[in-house]
C-alpha cells in the first residue's frame, strides 16, 4: 500500500476522529502518519492539552503551594502566638460571683487555677436561709453574709483539688475545684 492509497482512505472518512496524529484501522490496516512539528495539541492520558497550558497550570501549581505554605505558616504563627500569651498573659486575679438563693449556692461549684490569687464575691439574696455565714476551712476563712451586701472573700489556692465552702450549721455545701 503506497502513500497514495494512505490518502485516499483518509479522505474516505475512515478516520478514528481523534486528534492525536495518528490514524488507525484504514482499509483493515494500521497506518500510521507523522505528526509535523506545531503547536499542536499534544496527548497526555485522557487529558488533552498544548504546551501553553501545561505552562499555565505549572504557574497555577507554584501559586497554589505559595498559598498553601502561606496559611501554614500563619496558622502556625496564630497557634504559637496563643501559647505564648497563654504563658505571657496569665490573668493576675481570678474573679467570681457566688449567690445564695432558695436554691442555695449559685454556682454549686467554682473552677480556678492554682497559684493564681482569687476574689470569690457571695451575694445573699434571701433571708430565709441558714446561710448566714460563710466558711472555706481549708483556706482558714470564716465571713458574716449580711442580707443583699456583697461579700469578697479574697485568697490565693496553692493546692490542686476539690475545696468546699459551707454554712456555719455546715448544712449547705459548695466546691471549688482548683486546677
Amino acid at each position: 500500500m503506497g502513500s497514495d492509497d494512505v490518502d485516499d482512505a483518509l479522505d474516505d472518512g475512515q478516520h478514528d476522529g481523534r486528534h492525536d496524529g495518528f490514524d488507525e484501522r484504514v482499509h483493515g490496516h494500521v497506518h500510521l502518519r507523522p505528526v509535523a512539528a506545531s503547536r499542536r495539541p499534544v496527548r497526555f492520558g485522557d487529558c488533552i492539552t498544548t504546551q501553553w497550558q501545561g505552562e499555565k497550570r505549572k504557574q497555577d501549581m507554584r501559586k497554589r503551594s505559595l498559598h498553601y505554605g502561606f496559611a501554614c505558616a500563619l496558622l502556625f504563627a496564630v497557634l504559637l502566638s496563643g501559647e505564648v500569651q497563654n504563658v505571657i498573659g496569665k490573668p493576675k486575679v481570678q474573679i467570681a460571683k457566688i449567690t445564695i438563693t432558695t436554691r442555695g449556692y449559685e454556682p454549686i461549684a467554682l473552677r480556678l487555677r492554682k497559684g493564681i490569687p482569687a476574689r470569690v464575691s457571695f451575694l445573699r439574696t434571701i433571708d430565709a436561709t441558714c446561710v448566714k455565714e460563710i466558711v472555706l476551712p481549708d483556706f482558714g476563712i470564716r465571713r458574716a453574709l449580711p442580707l443583699n451586701q456583697p461579700v469578697v472573700v479574697s485568697f490565693t489556692p496553692q493546692n490542686k483539688g476539690t475545696f468546699t465552702f459551707v454554712c456555719s450549721m455546715n448544712m449547705m455545701r459548695g466546691e471549688l475545684i482548683v486546677q
